[in-house]
């Protein structure tokens, strides 16, 4: 049940926290894959916390690979543990088009292909993509380092979907 070595023996790319200012954002590839890294202001945080309740999202789900399934989608569970960074994947639920960073109705990220709407916390606030942006595996290495980990190193974003949303019709 274990990876094989191919897969034990790869390690994501290392973000550096502090060197993400407030308001902007970072992009990684990892795994031929956009990661958005944001950092957010404290007004930010609060028009975030005072938005919406998570229970009444679309999708209230956190979406989370570091977390236990079924946690609610809010504040505590989209943002890396003691700091105002937000780790999601750089792809849109819908068709897998990336996003444009500060654009749409909620100030987090506009795709414009399917008009779908996220917030600064990547939760599906309008449109038609089915869920929130995901949070991809990573763990924190220090205060100011954080390390995305390759797919292999726990269940996937698809078979975590299927489980929750049920079979996809991907090929």
């Amino acid at each position: 049940m274990a990876p094989d070595a191919t897969v034990a023996g790869r390690q994501g790319p290392v973000i550096r926290l502090d060197k993400i200012a407030p308001g902007t954002q970072q992009t990684v590839i990892s795994e031929n894959e956009p990661v958005f890294v944001r950092h957010l202001t404290p007004a930010q945080r609060d028009e975030a916390r005072e938005q919406i309740a998570a229970e009444n999202l679309y999708n209230p789900l956190a979406r989370n690979a570091n977390l236990s399934a079924g946690l609610l989608a809010h504040q505590d569970t989209r943002m890396v543990a003691g700091h105002a960074i937000v780790i999601v994947t750089g792809r849109c639920t819908r068709r897998g088009c990336v996003p444009i960073l500060d654009s749409g109705d909620f100030d987090g990220w506009f795709c414009p292909c399917c008009a779908a709407h996220y917030d600064v916390l990547g939760r599906i606030r309008k449109g038609i993509a089915p869920r929130n942006l995901a949070i991809p595996r990573y763990r924190v290495l220090s205060d100011h380092q954080v390390r995305l980990l390759p797919h292999g190193a726990g269940p996937n974003r698809h078979k975590i979907d299927d489980l929750l949303f049920g079979p996809s019709d991907r090929g």
